[in-house]
């Protein structure tokens, strides 16, 4: 029985992926395996990219957290 990637992708509390979160989650020390099953799942409409390597649960996703994705190390200020 093969894996459900996209489900465990679903039930994590993240709404922003990057292609190593993403290896992480899944234990899949192949990054080229995690990019072309994320490339099916973009173009299946299951995914959304956000920008290159980055992606999204749904475009509703949070902006803070995107924000902290490509800014690492950072936090936000009020």
């Amino acid at each position: 029985m093969e894996k459900d990637y996209l489900l465990d992708l679903m039930r994590s509390k993240n709404t922003i992926f990057t292609t190593k979160d993403v290896s992480l989650l899944w234990q899949e020390p192949d990054v080229n395996f995690v990019r072309k099953k994320l490339y099916r799942y973009i173009k299946a409409g299951k995914l959304y990219s956000v920008r290159k390597g980055v992606y999204a649960k749904d475009k509703n996703y949070e902006k803070y957290e995107l924000a902290t994705k490509i800014f690492t190390p950072s936090y936000i200020s009020f």
